[in-house]
């Protein structure tokens, strides 16, 4: 998923706003309580993208 969130950021010359603490707090807080299978990896990956955007 590490990887689709980085490539979201560069297609739209983010790259630089991405940081390895911030993406697992965004990641954990966006699939809490939920199993590995109820979690749309792209579709979770576009969410952690905008929560970094946002963030920013």
């Amino acid at each position: 998923m590490k990887n689709y969130v980085l490539e979201f950021l560069e297609q739209r010359g983010l790259s630089h706003i991405f940081n390895e603490r911030d993406y697992k707090y965004y990641r954990l807080k966006l699939t809490a309580g939920k199993g590995r299978n109820e979690v749309n990896v792209y579709y979770t990956a576009l969410n952690i993208m905008d929560m970094f955007i946002i963030n920013s």
